[in-house]
């Protein structure tokens, strides 16, 4: 249940800061705080992109994946809901009229399998074990991510961070984007299985 929880609240403070700041070092400053705050105790997701990559690699069970990602999605709703509580408007990030479908699905795949590929190097190698530079890097490769393609898809990489927000922007605040919720899905968790492959190859 710790770890459930851990992913839930990680997942809350990632995507209220997301919708709270638009300088991308704020977002990397967070990320890698809480990273280093609950990676001892759940493995420090907050992605269900990530969870996907540590199931194909066989660390955690199905069930915990179901719980795992069922945890980060509620962690971005209730974030999400929060934020437009108290601002009454969420920033939208995820209605890319100016780029068609593949431009985004490109983004989102190759820097999805850019971060995580530095999770598996940095997070999860036996030969990297005990390094205290891991946040630091997935956070940067996040800092990067949103600098080189933030303008064209938004830089998810992460279906939990978009779902929160695209829900409540449809439901509640009448926004027609929920279509855009596939591009975040599919792209992200593309990125992550040819990761993983890649990784386990080499």
């Amino acid at each position: 249940m710790k770890k459930y929880l851990t992913e839930f609240l990680g997942t809350f403070v990632l995507v209220y800061a997301i919708l709270t700041f638009s300088n991308p070092m704020f977002i990397g400053i967070t990320l890698a705080i809480i990273i280093y705050i609950g990676y001892h105790f759940s493995g420090a997701h907050y992605n269900p992109a990530v969870t996907f990559c540590i199931y194909l690699m066989k660390k955690i069970t199905l069930q915990e994946s179901f719980f795992y990602i069922c945890s980060q999605f509620f962690g971005s709703l209730s974030a999400s809901y929060l934020k437009f509580l108290i601002s009454g408007i969420l920033i939208n990030r995820f209605d890319n009229i100016d780029y068609n479908f593949f431009e985004i699905i490109a983004c989102e795949i190759l820097f999805t399998f850019f971060l995580i590929s530095t999770i598996l190097l940095f997070a999860v190698s036996k030969k990297t074990r005990g390094n205290y530079i891991y946040g630091f890097l997935i956070a940067l490769t996040v800092f990067i991510s949103i600098l080189a393609v933030g303008n064209i898809s938004g830089a998810v990489l992460n279906p939990a961070v978009a779902i929160g927000p695209l829900l409540i922007s449809n439901f509640i605040e009448g926004q027609d984007i929920i279509g855009n919720l596939f591009y975040y899905l599919l792209g992200p968790v593309l990125g992550s299985y040819f990761a993983t492959k890649v990784y386990c190859f080499f």
